[in-house]
């Protein structure tokens, strides 16, 4: 039983990650740039931690 509910889950998992890639970005958010500096989340890519080794 346990092993049929953390398959659910795993698709589940799999399934909302995907509708999340094919999902539009908002008006004003499909250019940033890795300077951005809107939201200071490390997580997120376009954060400049991110982009210092590139710079040197």
């Amino acid at each position: 039983m346990a092993v049929f509910w953390m398959a659910i889950l795993v698709f589940l998992y799999i399934g909302l990650y995907v509708a999340n890639k094919k999902t539009p970005k908002p008006e004003g958010c499909e250019n940033l740039e890795a300077g951005c500096e809107g939201c200071q989340l490390y997580d997120c890519t376009h954060n400049p931690v991110h982009h210092e080794e590139e710079k040197r």
